[in-house]
């Protein structure tokens, strides 16, 4: 084989991938991952990105040519993309850091390639990509409308009651991606192509449209509504003579959308109920959304630059996780974990900073400006763009309540639909650049980077595949297997925070603690805020007496959850140990005042009392504590204690004997009657 036909081999090869990822993308999953969909998912768009950048390279190097391809967002892209790379001021993860920035620039390369691909294969490309957009989104509403129908074939660890969910597992993430796609394949219904494809895009379009509505999401109905309201309006202005041409099948399309949305909500009860407890402010979902909101605001004025750093959000979040929470909310959870502001716009100003969501907004703005612009001309292409601009307007509504642009599938398309957006507009243009041997080695080191990249996308992919294989054999009580797989997850990925603490729980409840204390520590070296571990290191260092330790992590944990008990008993326990009573006796209080009276933190306010020498609190906040907890053996210590000060033998010796008649083996009780028993010889 000659060099020219291994470079067209070459090439068909690359289109053939390319083509194969945009239709695969949202269709990946894996039962054999701890996590079947998000781990998954990101694995597939950085390994195959990195696999197509890298026999990219080759092909330029063979061709000695490298193609610029110059659109209105190559500015917008490039300062996004530097905007991300200084998130590493912030103080963050840098794995967490990298692994986003990474997938980012996925998202720019996948634009791109889409652009090279279209710009060498022409109308025929653009219905290629399109119809393989298309084709996986008929597969996921389809399947999904399997799963609302009470069928499924495969064995989910989630329950999705009776919503579509499909290939992303999630029902709100389903809906976004039809939101994305349901006003393109309508525009395409009703514009130029032969009667046959017309109408199976239609269908597709109706099928897409009850997964959308079966997914029983109430932020992409709206979304869903803002973007055929769009739809309609720039076809109505700008696209007059096909939107005549075409009156029949919109009017078809309208009516089936009002028919499958009727039927719909007359067999789905629970789905109207849905809606109206949203309305009436009763549904929990909106009112922890704007706790989010006001949280991620206070985040976003404490960091207004850098942000978090890219991937740094959920690390961060914790210390303001309780700003708008009334200590109410912590009566039933000690604390609320989050890894998304759930509206991306104010998670891109969180994580990216102020700067870099500017930058964020402004590719958006462009898209919209450069399709708005090319619609006032005379282009052939005016329903596709349309559609791509409609169905941009829903996604972005969409993401005022959720977040799609956080979902590796529904970006990918996205920026895919974009370049073939401007494609069409005719906004991209392509010139060859001569390869010298400066540009050469910059792209064999591109190239590396991008091999490297691959293998640890597999990693990270084959350390959730043992992880879950740790999980399955805890389940079954086989813990020294569950011990080995959790050490292999955690050594194939020992950046992840969740594989390691998972590590660390299966050693400690198999009795390696020190190996355990080791392994928390290094979750807190990755995560400092990361509640379990913060837990689980407090009690380590309160059972060594390691007053350093026990300290930064009572604060932290104090820091973060202020209204929960467990946090309160924390700082409290720490303060006291360090003698500092009158500080502990604020704590306990406070406590007490926000959470209302428990037996633990009165009879830890009992001891502090006892500490600063006042009977009467210590006798009040003891007996208190027992009048709401008979066993709790604390609070006769307590007054044990303070009895044996006053003299009181007797009262002294029966809360011992109290606490001995319910545990046998109390080595403090034990002690002081010892201790008692010992002065009366004397």
């Amino acid at each position: 084989m000659n060099l020219s036909a291994f470079e067209k081999t070459l090439k068909k090869t690359l289109e053939i991938l390319f083509l194969f990822m945009v239709f695969m993308v949202p269709l990946v999953f894996s039962t054999q991952a701890n996590d079947p969909f998000w781990v998954v998912e990101k694995f597939f768009l950085k390994f195959s990105v990195s696999i197509l950048a890298v026999l990219f390279i080759v092909y330029c190097l063979l061709k000695k040519q490298f193609p610029l391809i110059k659109t209105p967002y190559n500015i917008a892209f490039l300062i996004f993309i530097i905007l991300n790379l200084t998130g590493i001021f912030a103080g963050v993860n840098v794995y967490a850091w990298s692994d986003r920035v990474f997938v980012n620039l996925s998202y720019m390369l996948i634009f791109y390639m889409t652009l090279w691909y279209l710009d060498g294969n022409g109308k025929n490309g653009l219905n290629k990509v399109l119809t393989n957009v298309l084709r996986s989104g008929f597969v996921m509403a389809a399947y999904g409308l399997i799963q609302a129908g009470g069928m499924d074939f495969l064995p989910w660890r989630t329950t999705f009651n009776g919503r579509a969910a499909s290939t992303l597992g999630n029902p709100n993430f389903l809906a976004g991606h039809m939101v994305l796609l349901i006003p393109v394949a309508f525009a395409l219904a009703a514009g130029q192509g032969s009667r046959l494809m017309k109408f199976i895009i239609f269908l597709a379009s109706a099928c897409m449209t009850a997964a959308l509505f079966a997914s029983q999401t109430r932020g992409a109905y709206i979304g869903f509504m803002v973007s055929v309201a769009v739809l309609f309006i720039l076809m109505a202005t700008f696209l007059k003579e096909e939107f005549r041409k075409n009156s029949k099948v919109i009017i078809a399309m309208a009516i089936l959308t009002v028919i499958l949305i009727g039927g719909f909500f007359a067999v789905k009860k629970d789905a109207v109920q849905r809606i109206a407890d949203i309305i009436s402010l009763k549904d929990d979902s909106a009112r922890i959304r704007a706790s989010l909101w006001k949280n991620t605001f206070y985040l976003i004025k404490d960091n207004p630059l850098f942000g978090t750093g890219a991937g740094n959000f959920y690390i961060k979040y914790p210390y303001y996780q309780s700003r708008s929470m009334s200590p109410a909310q912590f009566r039933q959870n000690d604390y609320y974990k989050s890894g998304h502001a759930h509206n991306d716009f104010i998670q891109f100003a969180a994580e990216y900073g102020i700067p870099g969501a500017g930058a964020m907004l402004l590719i958006f703005g462009l898209m919209f400006f450069t399709g708005i612009r090319y619609l006032k001309g005379p282009g052939v292409n005016g329903m596709l763009v349309s559609g791509v601009l409609a169905a941009f307007a829903g996604l972005m509504v969409h993401a005022f309540f959720n977040f799609p642009f956080q979902i590796v599938p529904t970006a990918a398309i996205f920026f895919v639909l974009a370049a073939a957006a401007c494609h069409a507009q005719e906004s991209s243009s392509a010139r060859p650049a001569n390869v010298n041997a400066y540009v050469a080695a910059v792209l064999v080191l591109a190239a590396a980077g991008f091999m490297a990249e691959a293998v640890l996308s597999a990693r990270v992919y084959a350390a959730d595949v043992y992880l879950r294989k740790a999980r399955e054999n805890e389940h079954f009580n086989r813990m020294y297997d569950a011990v080995t797989l959790a050490s292999d997850a955690a050594d194939m990925n020992p950046w992840n925070d969740e594989n390691v603490f998972y590590y660390a729980q299966v050693l400690e409840k198999t009795g390696n603690n020190g190996k355990s204390f080791d392994t928390y520590r290094a979750v807190y070296a990755l995560n400092g805020a990361h509640w379990e571990t913060l837990n689980a290191l407090f009690n380590f260092y309160a059972m060594r007496n390691d007053e350093k330790g026990r300290t930064e992590t009572a604060d932290k944990l104090y820091r973060i959850s202020p209204y929960s008990e467990k946090a309160a008993d924390a700082e409290g326990y720490a303060l006291y140990a360090a003698g500092k009573f009158d500080d502990a006796v604020k704590v306990y209080e406070q406590a007490i005042q926000n959470t209302g009276e428990s037996a633990s933190l009165l009879s830890q306010l009992s001891a502090c009392y006892g500490a600063l020498g006042n009977v009467q609190k210590t006798l009040e906040y003891a007996d208190k504590a027992v009048a709401l907890d008979p066993s709790f053996k604390d609070a006769y210590f307590n007054r044990a204690v303070v009895y044996y000060r006053m003299k009181n033998l007797k009262a002294a010796r029966e809360n011992l004997l109290k606490i001995l008649s319910m545990s046998p083996d109390d080595d403090k009780a034990k002690g002081l009657l010892k201790v008692m028993n010992d002065a009366g010889k004397k």
